[in-house]
């Protein structure tokens, strides 16, 4: 409906709108009121209004016909309002129910998550339960081994008092790193692994020494009181020989239980040096006859 129309109507218009509106309103009250009613209203004969009357109606019915008109844009505008709601309330409620989808998909992976966490958990328990007993078991193990590598170590220092001085001196790189005493701080800081690798270092080149012919030079006491380097050769751990450069000393050397003891045997010179001699290669091979001592 054109606005122009509605404000400002022709004069013609105006008076057949007006006369419309008050058809409707006698119409209508005559349809509210009782039958009998309205055969006492209806009137016998039309009378013609006067002309102020009908200018009045004509009022009356713009009037009537611009609030109706009114009415109606509102309730248009109010429908289209309530559909344009009820359109929006779609929109958003098919995203809410989205949401409330990935909402719902999201729960259900946590929950399965949580199911597989306390799953992970249990065998966690279980393995570290199984740990617990390894370690228990490996504790006592390794306090079993400590114990024999102590007992090692005792018996080894004691062989070492045994051993002549070229062969102490060789393995003490290894013999110095065995514990001073069962709780000594020494023994923590070196591992049992380690401790037993030190005794076996030892035993081995004990061994190797003790299959051996070895020819060394030392610094021997002699009977006249003096000390001179002589060289000794000895056979294994069993004996050893020594003989001075000038070949005016010689000597036997035997293993006892406070360390090596020699014994002068200034008789077996010549037979001591010639064993030298044989062994580095000065002489040609032959058998030598030597004073061991058979204890």
């Amino acid at each position: 409906m054109n606005a122009n129309t509605t404000k400002n109507p022709q004069p013609g218009q105006r008076t057949s709108r007006a006369t419309c509106v008050g058809a409707i309103a006698a119409l209508t009250v005559l349809a509210a009121l009782p039958a009998q009613e309205q055969d006492v209203a209806k009137p016998a004969a039309p009378v013609a209004p006067s002309a102020p009357v009908a200018q009045q109606s004509q009022a009356e019915g713009a009037i009537a016909a611009d609030t109706t008109r009114a009415a109606l844009e509102r309730w248009v505008d109010a429908r289209k309002q309530a559909s344009k709601a009820k359109s929006d309330w779609r929109v958003e409620q098919e995203a809410l129910q989205e949401r409330i989808d990935i909402v719902r998909r999201q729960i259900s992976s946590l929950k399965d998550r949580i199911v597989e966490t306390e799953r992970s958990i249990g065998a966690a328990d279980q393995q570290k339960t199984q740990l617990q007993a390894d370690g228990a078991k490996i504790a006592a193990t390794t306090g079993q081994l400590e114990a024999g590598v102590a007992s090692l170590e005792e018996q080894v220092r004691a062989l070492l008092i045994r051993l002549p001085e070229p062969i102490r001196q060789k393995v003490a790189p290894l013999s110095q790193q065995f514990a001073k005493k069962p709780d000594g701080a020494q023994q923590k800081q070196i591992s049992v692994g380690a401790r037993f690798g030190n005794v076996l270092g030892v035993l081995n080149l004990v061994q190797k020494w003790n299959t051996e012919v070895s020819v060394t030079s030392e610094v021997r006491a002699l009977p006249d009181g003096t000390t001179a380097e002589v060289a000794c050769i000895y056979f294994g751990l069993g004996q050893a020989f020594y003989v001075s450069p000038k070949g005016d000393a010689a000597g036997i050397g035997t293993a006892g239980p406070e360390g090596w003891t020699w014994t002068p045997r200034n008789d077996a010179k010549a037979a001591i040096q010639a064993a030298i001699d044989v062994y580095q290669s000065k002489v040609m091979a032959t058998f030598v006859a030597l004073p061991f001592q058979i204890q």
